[in-house]
This record gives C-alpha cells, sequence and structure tokens, in this order.
C-alpha cells in the first residue's frame, strides 16, 4: 500500500503519481544545459516535497525530468548538494517577490499566498528530518527583506525598531505562513469554521495580516525594541 505523503490527501496519493509518470512521459524531453537543469530542479522540489528527502533517489528525480541519469550528477553532484540547490533557491524566488513590495503588510499579504505549498512542505521535511538549518538555509534573503521592511516602516513612523527585533518578527512572520500552507485546511476543520478551505478566507487573513504589520511597525514595539536612540545593525 502506498503511504500518504506530506501535504498530499491519502484517497489522492495513488492518482498523483499515475499522473506524474504520465506527464513525465508525455512532456518533451528538455534540450540543452539551461533546460535540463531547470528541469531537475523543478522535479527535485516538487519530489521532495511530495515524499520527503529520503524517500527520493537521484534516479526518480532523472525520471521524472525526462533527463539522462548522468546529467544529474554532472550538474548537481550528489543527492545532498543538489539539494542544497533547491533549498537555496527557493528562499532566493521568496527575496525577489518580495524585494518587489515598498511596505510590510503589503510583504506580509505576499508571504501568505506566495506559491502553492510546495516550499513550506520542503521546509517541513527539513525540519522532520533533523537537518541543520543554518547549513541547510544559511541567513535567509527573503527574511533579511521582511526584517528591513520592519525597520523602514517603523522609522517611516516615527519609531525605531533593533535590528534583532526585527529579525524575530520575520521569524515569526515565516512559521505564520508556513504553518497556514501546512495546518491551515486542518486548523479550519477542528475550530469548526464553515470552509476547510484557506482561499475561502483570503480577505479574513489579509486584514488579521495588516494588523499584525501595523503592530510591529507602531508605538506598541514588543519589550526590547527602543524608539529612540542608535538601533544595533
Amino acid at each position: 500500500m502506498t503511504k500518504p505523503t506530506l501535504g498530499t490527501p491519502p484517497g489522492l496519493v495513488k492518482g498523483a503519481g499515475a499522473a506524474r509518470t504520465i506527464a513525465a512521459v508525455a512532456k518533451p524531453r528538455p534540450r540543452g544545459r539551461a533546460e535540463v537543469e531547470s528541469a531537475i530542479l523543478a522535479s527535485a522540489r516538487n519530489l521532495v516535497a511530495e515524499r520527503g528527502p529520503a524517500g527520493v533517489a537521484l534516479r526518480d528525480i532523472a525520471e521524472d525530468a525526462g533527463v539522462n541519469f548522468g546529467l544529474v550528477y554532472h550538474y548537481f553532484g550528489t543527492k545532498d548538494q543538489l539539494l542544497d540547490d533547491v533549498y537555496a533557491r527557493a528562499t532566493e524566488n521568496a527575496a525577489a517577490r518580495l524585494g518587489e513590495v515598498e511596505h510590510l503588510d503589503e510583504a506580509l499579504e505576499l508571504l501568505m499566498s506566495l506559491g502553492d505549498g510546495t516550499t513550506a512542505r520542503l521546509v517541513a521535511w527539513a525540519v522532520l528530518d533533523g537537518r541543520d538549518p543554518a547549513e541547510l538555509f544559511g541567513e535567509s534573503p527573503a527574511l533579511a527583506v521582511l526584517a528591513e521592511l520592519v525597520r523602514r516602516d517603523a522609522l517611516a513612523s516615527g519609531h525605531r525598531v533593533r535590528a534583532d527585533d526585527a529579525r524575530v518578527f520575520a521569524a515569526m512572520a515565516m512559521v505564520l505562513a508556513l504553518g497556514w500552507r501546512l495546518f491551515g485546511p486542518m486548523a479550519l476543520t477542528v475550530a469548526g469554521a464553515a470552509s476547510g478551505d484557506p482561499r475561502h478566507y483570503a480577505k479574513q487573513v489579509q486584514a488579521h495580516v495588516r494588523e499584525f504589520a501595523r503592530a510591529a511597525v507602531g508605538p506598541g514595539l514588543p519589550a526590547g525594541a527602543v524608539t529612540s536612540g542608535t538601533t544595533d545593525g
């Protein structure tokens, strides 16, 4: 019996696998280095998010990407090296998107709706596997953007926020966004909400996120934050 995977409803596992196999056969094989690398990274990202790192071999990735197994090793090296690249690109892509907005509330709204949940599952698998976050992710460029928006918006409102307080807020925001992606449907269901689909509450969530942003940059600062004088960083 096929085991359910993280973020995949048990009843859909078999069908999803069959659909993936059919798609792998039907899609054209990538040509040239750029296409091959892109296909490998996309397949690695999707398969690892679905099964976890331990459940995916380089040959699985090569087959799903429609490329020769040797090319995976040639372009990315070992499985761990490929996964490092997958995780790094996930945070870089998020940082690029967050860099397009000007204010914290906009960034938080984007963070709550960014992607299809694949990145959230990647992070969850990394935590479950006991991977060292410092080694795997380093300092997230996406969270650095978020922390800078906290300090910038606070300063525009006449307040100063210490660099470390801004980083703590960014970390909390990441946990909120990832948790909503992973557990939103379950949490809504057990809370007795009228719908278990987070998309049904998109406007309501955005309103809560705006309040969250205002609390971060307004006068009601958390312990450790400062409103005048010198800030660290």
